[in-house]
């Protein structure tokens, strides 16, 4: 075996003391080089001691959920949980519930129901026409829930713009708080980006939505298909107008709902949506009642027969009456639009 090394050696590897390394450190202590040495070694030290501290603090909550309050709240307060804005079916189906009241709720069409209507009350080629047309343009007859528009609308006004002349120019690789983008990070930028390219090029749905009116993408959809056939193939045969066209027609329904919400009689929210002249009363008068018809059609199926006899185990009564629940929003909606939109028909012709 080799010779054992001294515990205590100095700079040249001789052997120390202990005694010399106490009066050495005395030294040190006067010695300003010496002190700022031992700074650096301090400083070194300390920045592992504050990583080894938060790697145990993360490892405090690994397996865990943070829920973060929108409001101040007080200590020993109830705080509630958003499932975000969806409608009753979304929330059955995701979380097994549903309530009464939901400003979201909506009820789907058959897309071919919607056809029909254009069928009957046109021609069968303008059924065919509406569809190819929905087929090569799905992104333009997407559309939200009106609640949510306006949630978006209230948050604008709320915050307000952007002051004109901010500067936001950032480096390519630089994030707002000007720290890079971890490469990793980009793969999954791109794949919600192709989500979100998928869902613009899914076919589009067709509903009516709470309180009871058509969806602002079939609204836009009925009022194009029933316009004469010199319009129709003028929109249609050029993108550059239907897609003018479109934001149009948006905008009046639009205006025309929030006006029959809010308690306005049909002739001062067709007045009060129709500044711009864009409608006819007979027009307006069309889709309306392509709305109720739809809604009846829809109605007729939302019986409750279809949900069998009252069960008497626990858990399936609770699914049951939850079902029940979904099928009962879905009538109060339905039945809301036919009162509305017939009503709106008398008063139009």
């Amino acid at each position: 075996m080799g010779e054992e090394l001294p515990l205590l050696i100095d700079n040249d590897g001789n052997p120390v003391e202990e005694a010399e390394v106490e009066a050495g450190s005395d030294n040190e202590d006067n010695d300003p080089d010496m002190a700022e040495g031992n700074s650096d070694y301090e400083d070194m030290h300390s920045d592992d001691e504050e990583g080894e501290d938060e790697g145990e603090d993360e490892d405090k909550y690994i397996d865990t959920l943070d829920m973060v309050v929108v409001r101040p709240c007080r200590a020993n307060n109830e705080v509630f949980n958003t499932y975000g804005e969806h409608g009753s079916s979304y929330l059955l189906h995701r979380y097994g519930f549903c309530d009464t009241g939901n400003t979201f709720d909506s009820v789907l069409l058959e897309i071919d129901d919607v056809l029909e209507a254009f069928k009957v009350a046109v021609s069968e080629d303008r059924a065919m026409a509406v569809a190819e047309l929905f087929a090569e343009y799905p992104e333009s007859f997407q559309s939200r829930h009106r609640a949510m528009d306006q949630d978006d609308d209230e948050e604008e006004e709320e915050h307000g713009e952007h002051e004109e002349g901010e500067d936001m120019e950032m480096d390519e690789n630089e994030d707002g708080d000007g720290e890079e983008i971890d490469e990793e990070d980009i793969p999954m930028m791109e794949e919600e980006e192709e989500e979100e390219e998928e869902e613009e090029k899914a076919p589009p749905k067709f509903s009516i939505d709470a309180p009871g009116h058509p969806s602002l993408s079939l609204a836009v959809l009925l009022s194009l298909g029933f316009s004469d056939k010199t319009a129709f193939t003028q929109v249609t045969s050029e993108m550059q107008l239907l897609m003018h066209y479109l934001p149009l027609m948006r905008q009046f329904w639009s205006a025309f709902q929030d006006k029959l919400d809010a308690g306005a009689s049909v002739a001062a929210a067709f007045r009060e949506a129709n500044k711009e002249s864009l409608m006819k009363k007979k027009s307006v008068s069309l889709v309306c009642r392509a709305a109720y018809m739809l809604a009846e059609k829809r109605l007729s199926l939302c019986s409750d027969n279809a949900l069998g006899a009252k069960p008497t185990d626990a858990a399936q009564l609770e699914r049951w009456e939850t079902a029940k629940q979904l099928r009962a929003n879905e009538r109060k909606t339905l039945q809301h639009c036919i009162k509305t939109y017939k009503k709106a028909v008398t008063k139009l012709n």
